[in-house]
């Protein structure tokens, strides 16, 4: 019980780290990194599917930040409408430059939401391969603990549990690599799909048996 708070504690540290990362990027930074994961994709995928990724993570980020609002109510609750409509406050260097520091970190969110979207459209194009992964997993699995059972095989506890671990945390890290702020190789996807797909196969084949 200690080593699974140590390491949860482990992970949301690593977690904060990250959103921290994310508030203090620059929008060029940013820009240049989504350029970068783009030159990664062409790398993988062909034009056609490139383009659709873009045009989809961009098509996401309009309407899910930009038509409900949400870029707008940000600077508007950041930001006082004075510095929005004169880009300064009048007579005070101080308050305009904390404000044009804010208004660049919102400006660093907001490129790092939309390249976001732009990386989630990406880990879709893998989907239906992953979903056939952890089906042929799946069904293996079955087939080896029906096996177990009729020929009393030993079913490995230690897998099981370390693969239900992995499971249960599939969900925080598919979060953490939607936010993580560098460029990665569309190829990780699949492998990390097979290696979820393998653990879902270790531990239907490793559950407890009952004859």
């Amino acid at each position: 019980m200690k080593k699974d708070k140590t390491f949860l504690y482990f992970i949301i540290t690593i977690f904060i780290q990250i959103i921290t990362l994310i508030v203090l990027l620059d929008k060029q930074w940013m820009q240049e990194i989504t350029q970068e994961e783009v030159t990664k994709m062409d790398r993988l995928y062909s034009e056609s599917t490139t383009n659709d990724v873009i045009v989809r993570g961009n098509d996401w980020y309009m309407k899910y930040i930009v038509d409900t609002s949400i870029e707008h109510h940000l600077y508007f609750a950041l930001l006082p409408e004075e510095y929005l409509r004169l880009g300064e406050i009048p007579d005070d260097k101080k308050a305009t430059w904390l404000f044009r520091t804010t208004e660049g970190r919102i400006n660093a969110f907001l490129e790092q939401v939309r390249f976001s979207f732009i990386r989630l459209a990406s880990m879709c194009v893998w989907l239906d391969m992953v979903g056939l992964m952890i089906i042929g997993f799946l069904i293996t699995a079955y087939i080896l603990r029906q096996k177990k059972k009729l020929t009393y095989d030993y079913t490995s506890p230690l897998r099981h549990e370390y693969s239900k671990r992995i499971i249960i945390y599939i969900p925080l890290i598919t979060w953490l690599a939607f936010w993580f702020p560098l460029a990665v190789d569309p190829i990780v996807y699949p492998i990390f799909g097979f290696i979820v797909a393998a653990c879902f196969g270790l531990f239907l084949s490793n559950s407890a048996k009952r004859v």
